[in-house]
Formats: C-alpha cells, sequence, structure tokens
C-alpha cells in the first residue's frame, strides 16, 4: 500500500492536476483509492455526459471490488474515465466514490448515468448527481440464457 501510495504521489508531482484520494481505516489499511489524471479530465469534459458507472467487478485476492466510470466517444470506442479500487459495497462507500469523481470532473456533472447495480445504487446517484437521468442497466442483472431469449422476444 505504501509504495502505491509513494507513486500516486509522485505522479502527482508531475501533473498539478491529478487527482488521488484514499482513505484508510481503523487499523491503518487502505479502505478506498480514487485517481484521476489530466487525460481522464479532458476525456471527461468532452465525452462525460453520459457516465456508466459499473461496480459489478469481482473482488480481487485482496477483497477489494473494481469499480470502472466510463462512456463512449465519437467512433463508439469505450473511454474510462477512472477506475477505482474499494474495499466495500455500502451506500457511504459509493457517495464517496461520486462525491470524487464530481471533484476531480471540475463539478461537471453528467446528463445521464447508467449504472450496473441495484436500487440502492439510484438512490446514491439520485444524491450526487440530482439532475441526472438514471438507468440500472440490465445486461448483468440477467442469467445470458434469460437475457437471450428476452432480446429474441423483442
Amino acid at each position: 500500500m505504501v509504495r502505491a501510495l509513494k507513486y500516486l504521489s509522485q505522479l502527482c508531482e508531475k501533473d498539478a492536476i491529478m487527482v488521488v484520494s484514499y482513505t484508510i481505516d481503523e487499523r491503518e489499511r487502505l479502505q478506498h483509492l480514487f485517481s484521476c489524471d489530466v487525460d481522464n479530465q479532458m476525456n471527461y469534459k468532452v465525452f462525460g455526459d453520459v457516465l456508466e458507472f459499473d461496480a459489478t467487478n469481482k473482488k480481487d485476492k485482496h477483497l477489494c471490488l473494481f469499480v470502472i466510470f466510463s462512456s463512449v466517444n465519437h467512433h463508439n470506442h469505450t473511454i474510462v474515465f477512472t477506475a477505482v479500487v474499494v474495499a466495500n459495497e455500502t451506500e457511504n462507500t459509493y457517495v464517496w466514490l461520486l462525491e470524487q469523481f464530481l471533484e476531480a470532473m471540475n463539478g461537471k456533472a453528467p446528463s445521464s448515468v447508467i449504472s450496473f447495480g441495484d436500487v440502492a445504487m439510484k438512490n446514491v446517484v439520485k444524491r450526487v448527481f440530482p439532475i441526472a437521468y438514471h438507468r440500472l442497466c440490465v445486461m448483468k442483472s440477467y442469467p445470458p440464457r434469460v437475457l437471450d431469449r428476452r432480446l429474441q422476444e423483442d
């Protein structure tokens, strides 16, 4: 953990616009880690009207969750605004995460948010991005064969 934070600190020295935020628990373990560099911020400034917030990635061997903020560019290619590591999936964690994102993006909230979460996620998005349209994505909500059947019916 110390080496990772030292590395990010060195990056911040080279890039004055880079944002690094983290929290540490009572046992001095890293809980959440957020970082966003100038390229991420510029991409968001141009392509950040629609934000995909994906917190469904599996936990790693350290039991941390990998959260991705992304969208698509004018060539319909996925662009990642930032990827964050969090230790738990509580509402407070997601509020912290979205607030860090909003601060890193100079207060620019997206017009629309697509998330792969549950109803609690909807409450968090509404709280941090109150005027954004929010939709829950169903692509990861159904088992593949159920989703295939639903898509064939349409």
